[in-house]
């Protein structure tokens, strides 16, 4: 059974801002995010959580962080790593789907205090938020689906989605990026708005 983290209203349920506008015009626009979960048949049943953040404008994957819970500490960890590094926010939109994580007060409240917009998909509507699904496809492509038993340890995936992060980000070229990688393409745009 796939994961999902709705657990019904338990806080605010922000508009659907984004409406599957998903080409913004420049990085820092439209963010988006989601939890997608591994299950490791090697290791008893453990689970690993991933909580990536993906600007729709490049597909840079801003931040992420893993756990082995889906908890609030995991999307707030990858929600602080994700301003630390970007300053100047102010008009950026956060697209998420419905789950309790981002109805949480907490959740909210951090976004407000760096003049974020929330944004939600509809409620179970997963095409809503398809460009974070896109990305857990391709994820999960290049390195679990056929590779689920090699993993010994939550450990050992969770640095394997760290590598295949910064591989993607770094290194994978993207047609729709005029051959550059997300990096790349990201540093360009920033240089032509200054």
């Amino acid at each position: 059974r796939k994961y999902s983290s709705y657990k019904g209203t338990v806080g605010k349920i922000a508009e659907n801002i984004v409406s599957r506008n998903f080409h913004p015009r420049r990085p820092n626009e439209i963010w988006g995010t989601d939890v997608t979960e591994f299950h490791l048949p090697a290791c008893g049943g453990a689970k690993v959580y991933l909580s990536p953040i993906r600007d729709f404008c490049d597909g840079t994957i801003v931040s992420h962080s893993c756990s082995t819970s889906p908890n609030m500490d995991l999307v707030l960890d990858m929600l602080n790593r994700a301003l630390d590094k970007n300053m100047c926010l102010a008009g950026l939109v956060l697209h998420s789907d419905q789950g309790f994580q981002y109805q949480n007060r907490a959740w909210c409240e951090r976004l407000e205090s760096r003049c974020i917009t929330q944004s939600m998909s509809r409620k179970g509507n997963c095409l809503d938020n398809s460009k974070m699904e896109t990305f857990f496809a391709t994820l999960k492509k290049a390195i679990w689906f056929g590779h689920e038993h090699e993993y010994r340890s939550p450990k050992e995936l969770i640095a394997a989605i760290d590598d295949y992060i910064r591989w993607y980000n770094k290194k994978r070229i993207q047609h729709n990026l005029n051959g550059m990688t997300p990096l790349q393409f990201r540093k360009q745009a920033f240089r032509m708005m200054a």
